[in-house]
């Protein structure tokens, strides 16, 4: 079963807006599941048509906006036209997972799972990342300015990681 069949492309400022006006009204669902999981995934489905349909830098303005599951996910990109991922604000969980060829750049903090079984992506964070991270991934470059809990990395392969923070349990 297909949870989402998207068939129109929005430009990535158009993906933007869209996520910026769904959150004026996330309070309805208290913070439930179908705000911060359904809506990570399908805008993650709204950035592979984009990206099919020609985009590859994609910015965001997460701030004042609610933590977002599932963001970023199964993305899977041509090496030679890597999508490009631009967030000012906080992700939450399992984001960038199970993609391919993304170069990130997260200006503030990421909450568990994230980078998930996923391959030749580059991720510099300025921001603290909870447990979990980068766990299966293969050729990653990672780089945190901020701190980390400590359950990370496990499978990791061919990757390298800079952490400028503190490493909690180290």
């Amino acid at each position: 079963r297909k949870a989402y069949d998207i068939k129109t492309s929005l430009c990535p400022q158009e993906i933007n807006k869209f996520l910026q006006l769904i959150s004026i009204n996330q309070h309805q669902y208290s913070y439930s599941f179908l705000y911060s999981d359904k809506v990570g995934v399908f805008a993650s489905k709204l950035m592979v048509q984009s990206y099919l349909s020609g985009n590859s830098e994609f910015n965001f303005d997460f701030s004042n906006m609610p933590w977002i599951n599932h963001f970023a996910r199964d993305i899977f990109a041509d090496k030679n036209n890597p999508v490009r991922i631009n967030i000012n604000g906080h992700i939450g969980n399992y984001c960038f997972a199970m993609s391919e060829n993304l170069i990130v750049t997260l200006n503030g903090n990421a909450r568990d799972s994230l980078l998930g079984n996923s391959k030749n992506n580059e991720i510099y964070i300025q921001g603290n990342v909870g447990r979990y991270f980068s766990l299966m991934g293969e050729n990653l470059d990672v780089t945190i300015k901020g701190d980390v809990k400590n359950e990370f990395g496990f499978g990791l392969t061919n990757s390298y990681v800079a952490i400028d923070g503190v490493v909690e349990g180290f």
